[in-house]
This record gives C-alpha cells, sequence and structure tokens, in this order.
C-alpha cells in the first residue's frame, strides 16, 4: 500500500500500479465487489469498488469513440497527464483522478459552509424518471447500461449538485466576482490567445514574390507605432489588404486556444508581447502579420474539434479546476491491496 499527495509524483505513483498489475496478472483476481474499498481517503469518503469501475468504464469509452484500441500496451503519447504511460495505465490513473476530483469538491464545499439539501439527489432522480418517462425497472436497466449502481448514481449526482453551488459561492452568480487577476490566470493556465492578422493568400509550398515584396511592405507601415497607432493602422491595413474573410465576422480578432489555428499563426502569437506585432510569418494559407490582444471578457473561445466556449464559463472550469488540484494537493489517500490486486484485462478483454 501507497499513501501519496495527489499531483506531487505521479511517475511514483504510476510504479506503484505498475507493480500492483504485474502482481494480478500472477494471482488472477478477475474484479472486485461494489463494497470492496480500492482507495481510503484521509478524512474523506473511501472509493469503493463500484465506483472505480464507473470512473474505468467511462475513460476507456471515451478512448474509443473514435475506435478501438488495438493494443492497451501500446505507448499513449500526448495523454492529458501529462507523462508516459500506456493506454492501460491511463484508464487507471484516470479513473483514480476521477474519483478523487470527487473527494476535493466534497471537501471545497464542506469548508464553504454551504451545505445540500439530503433530498436533491432524489429529487434530480424523479426527474429523470419523469423527462424520459421511465418507470423503476427501465431506469435500473439504464443504470446497469452505463455501468452504475444507484449508490454511484446518488453521490455522483449529489457531487454534480455541491459543484454547481461551489461555482457561485467561489465565483459568484455566471461568474461575476471574477477578478482581472482570475482573468490574467486564466489567460496563462488554458494558455488562451487572442490576435488579429493581416492575410495575404499564397497557395502552400509556392513562391510568390510581389506576395512578398507587399507583406514587407505593410509592415514596413507598422514598424515603430505602439498603443492605439498601432492597433488603429493595424485594423485600416486589414481593411485594404487582408485577404482572411473571418476576420470580417471577428472585427476583435480570434480567441482560441492551441491546436485551433495553423501551428506557425499559434506559435507567432505566443511569441508575441502583448500588443506588439510579428513580422511577415509564412504559413499554410500564406504570410500572416500577427498582433497579440488582450483576451476580451465577453469573447467566445474558439476550442478544439470545431467547439466555442464563452470565455467566463471557461475561466470558471478553468479556476475551479485550479482550486481541486489545490486542495487535492493537500489530501492523503492509500491504494489498497484490493486495488493492488486488479487485473484490468478483466474490464479490457471482456468488453471486446
Amino acid at each position: 500500500m501507497m499513501t501519496t499527495n495527489w499531483k506531487k509524483g505521479i511517475a511514483l505513483l504510476l510504479a506503484v500500479l505498475l507493480l500492483g498489475m504485474s502482481l494480478a496478472a500472477c494471482r488472477g483476481n478477475d474484479g472486485g465487489d461494489d463494497g470492496d474499498v480500492m482507495i481510503r481517503v484521509e478524512g474523506g469518503r473511501p472509493v469503493l469498488w463500484d465506483e472505480l469501475y464507473y470512473d474505468i468504464q467511462i475513460v476507456r469509452h471515451n478512448l474509443e469513440m473514435w475506435g478501438p484500441i488495438a493494443d492497451w500496451d501500446a505507448m499513449f503519447h500526448h495523454n492529458p497527464l501529462g507523462e508516459e504511460m500506456t493506454y492501460r495505465e491511463f484508464i487507471l490513473l484516470s479513473a483514480i483522478d476521477t474519483a478523487m476530483n470527487r473527494r476535493a469538491i466534497e471537501a471545497l464545499f464542506s469548508e464553504s459552509g454551504e451545505t445540500l439539501d439530503e433530498n436533491a439527489a432524489a429529487e434530480v432522480r424523479a426527474g429523470y424518471l419523469e423527462e424520459f418517462e421511465m418507470d423503476e425497472e427501465e431506469f435500473a436497466e439504464l443504470l446497469e447500461q452505463n455501468y452504475l449502481t444507484e449508490e454511484v448514481f446518488r453521490y455522483a449526482t449529489e457531487v454534480r449538485l455541491m459543484a454547481d453551488l461551489l461555482v457561485e459561492v467561489l465565483f459568484g452568480v455566471d461568474g461575476a466576482d471574477i477578478t482581472s487577476a482570475d482573468i490574467a490566470a486564466v489567460e496563462s493556465e488554458a494558455d488562451i490567445l487572442r490576435a488579429k492578422h493581416i492575410l495575404i493568400q499564397v497557395p502552400a509550398e509556392e513562391d510568390d514574390p510581389e506576395a512578398t515584396e507587399q507583406i514587407w511592405a505593410i509592415y514596413e507601415q507598422l514598424s515603430g507605432l505602439t498603443g492605439d497607432a498601432l492597433a488603429v493602422r493595424f485594423d485600416e491595413l486589414i481593411d485594404t489588404y487582408g485577404e482572411d474573410p473571418g476576420m470580417l465576422a471577428n472585427p476583435d480578432g480570434y480567441t482560441f486556444v492551441p491546436g485551433v489555428m495553423v501551428p506557425e499563426f499559434t506559435e507567432g502569437a505566443q511569441a508575441l508581447e502583448m500588443g506588439t506585432i510579428s513580422e511577415p510569418i509564412r504559413a499554410f494559407h500564406g504570410y500572416h502579420i500577427i498582433l497579440r490582444l488582450p483576451v476580451q471578457e465577453d469573447a467566445i473561445v474558439m476550442m478544439q474539434g470545431g467547439m466555442q466556449m464563452p470565455f467566463r464559463q471557461l475561466a470558471i472550469t478553468t479556476l475551479l479546476d485550479l482550486r481541486l488540484e489545490e486542495r487535492r494537493a493537500e489530501m492523503d489517500y492509500t491504494l489498497t491491496q484490493a486495488l493492488m490486486d486488479f487485473n484490468l484485462d478483466t474490464i479490457l478483454i471482456s468488453e471486446e
């Protein structure tokens, strides 16, 4: 067994889990019982098998949304946990992460002094039955299909309701109490960028001496300008020369996270100080001159996968994650022998 602090050393935890899974292969453990304690949490609710099983299945489902995983022991490079590990290891660590996140929400909620109506989860359950016109038997079947027991459904529902109330306590209704310092922290943590650009289109992998000359001539008109003078002149040159129709729909510029724009555009914006411009940058669509700007509170952020999210909503999510990460770092938990003996193959193979 091992006691650890979250985020203090995921590599150490990974090593412990690797040892446990190798032992499991020898012992042939085929799973757990709903009431088995998998993780003991100091001062908090223990993680039982039925909850961890649900979280494992959710992570697995999300991984396989774009197709089955051919080899669970293959390396999952650039995974969200930020450490080199296999798909198998990522599933178990992510499930532990999710379970501990619930404990952190509970802890923060308790410290806030707020209380949750003891009937709140039951009212949500009754609402589901009414909305989807299900009887008790159909609801029980739905829970089973989603790897849920009644107890895990109730607990997960309560934690979600706690999180909703916690957001209002910490940040006000709709994030009204978020400060400028909070906004700056979100920009940095989520690596959110806002930029305008002057684009002169040139087909990929083609040379165009006239376009090259033109973009440098535009740059010369901007050199030496700062502040409002630079911003005004930049907009004038966009109107005169810019060949990106998207700028017409986004007159305040693009607000985005890395991975949305072509790499050269993102890297060019990241390298700039606020309110400064880049030299002409060659990218897939042509030549760009980029102006880096501060993120606006009412911006719509372009996310990966074509999604969009209001900046304030993203700020609330990011700030809550930061609070939860701080709280989790203070929490001690112990992996039990039941978890160390668990053989993940019993789930991965049985579901194939």
